[in-house]
């Protein structure tokens, strides 16, 4: 019989392949989830993820809509294990939390989506604009919002028109009924224009957002008597006193108040003033004077907040005494007094 050396030889290495397959297969799996997509509905709830791995794995959370409503209950393991995940009620948009987990240097993620708690999202300002003169102010705008606890990760950005210079509105802040700032001086001579957009995103990136837009004139402010009435003489069985008067200051800059000196008389006996910015009116209550004659001085006074302001000239108003049968009192009969100083 004849025998072929490369027969053996081919025969040799079969055996020796043969004889390694029955060696045990075991797979090496360096790390996996069994899902990396979780949806939750906006109930409080928990659920478990299982890990694979051959080794030590950490955990860590990360969330846009801050760590509190998201938990995990362990921050390690080792081997084939799992993690639970608790989650609150979601009271605003839908958001998400990612979780990492890291072994030597694989790392997978589990990203857990969480529903809305809220159908129509709103976020508003109240009014949409706002005019300025020259000098500037703080500025208060109502702010309306549905979002709950996303109102804390509402951001601002601030774009200015063209040749309207930067950096004059500041000190942006919200809470959940105002959008605050405060907007410099205009010493440019020139109108300008600015735009502030608050926005916040959900956890699949749709973007909310509203804009409140602010113009702003050099025009000086200006309050004056009209005319500038040195001195009235009221009757003495009493009158309405009515003055008139300019005023170019937005209510957005404050409240116009009057100013009262009591000259000769008693105090508190001018009542019932009204300051009508709009017609441009002041009116005052000014009973009948039962006793001595009696005078005092009156002026309109816009206070800037800031130690400045403007008040105008002064009216001085007097009244004798009345000497019509049946007067008594400060006050003619059926009047109010609602506000005196």
């Amino acid at each position: 019989m004849r025998f072929s050396y490369k027969g053996i030889a081919w025969l040799a290495a079969l055996c020796g392949a043969l004889s390694g397959c029955n060696e045990p297969f075991e797979p090496t799996i360096r790390l996996a989830v069994d899902q990396n997509m979780v949806a939750l509905p906006a109930t409080e709830g928990m659920t478990r993820v299982m890990v694979y791995s051959t080794g030590e794995w950490s955990l860590s959370v990360d969330s846009e809509s801050g760590d509190a409503w998201a938990r995990i209950d362990r921050n390690s393991g080792r081997e084939n294990g799992d993690f639970v995940f608790e989650y609150d009620t979601n009271g605003g948009l839908s958001r998400k939390a990612t979780i990492r987990i890291q072994s030597g240097g694989h790392t997978c993620e589990v990203v857990m989506s969480q529903a809305a708690g809220i159908t129509d999202p709103t976020l508003t300002v109240t009014p949409g604009s706002v005019a300025l003169l020259g000098e500037g102010c703080p500025v208060t705008m109502t702010l309306s919002s549905n979002l709950g606890p996303d109102l804390e990760r509402v951001q601002h950005e601030i774009s200015y028109g063209e040749e309207s210079g930067e950096g004059w509105i500041g000190d942006v802040t919200l809470d959940d009924a105002s959008l605050r700032f405060t907007v410099a001086d205009n010493t440019t001579g020139a109108l300008r224009f600015a735009t502030i957009t608050l926005w916040v995103t959900d956890g699949s990136d749709t973007r909310y957002e509203t804009r409140a837009t602010v113009s702003q004139n050099s025009e000086a402010l200006r309050l004056t008597m009209t005319p500038a009435e040195e001195t009235h003489a009221a009757a003495s069985y009493g009158e309405t006193f009515e003055q008139a008067f300019e005023c170019n200051i937005p209510e957005i800059y404050g409240e116009i108040s009057l100013v009262c000196d009591y000259l000769t008389g008693a105090d508190g006996w001018l009542t019932n003033y009204r300051i009508d910015r709009e017609a441009g009116l002041l009116s005052v209550k000014i009973p009948a004077n039962p006793a001595a004659p009696r005078s005092a001085r009156i002026a309109l006074r816009y206070d800037d907040g800031k130690g400045g302001g403007i008040t105008t000239d002064y009216v001085t108003l007097t009244q004798e005494k009345c000497d019509i049968g049946g007067v008594e009192g400060d006050q003619m009969e059926g009047e109010k007094d609602d506000n005196e100083w």
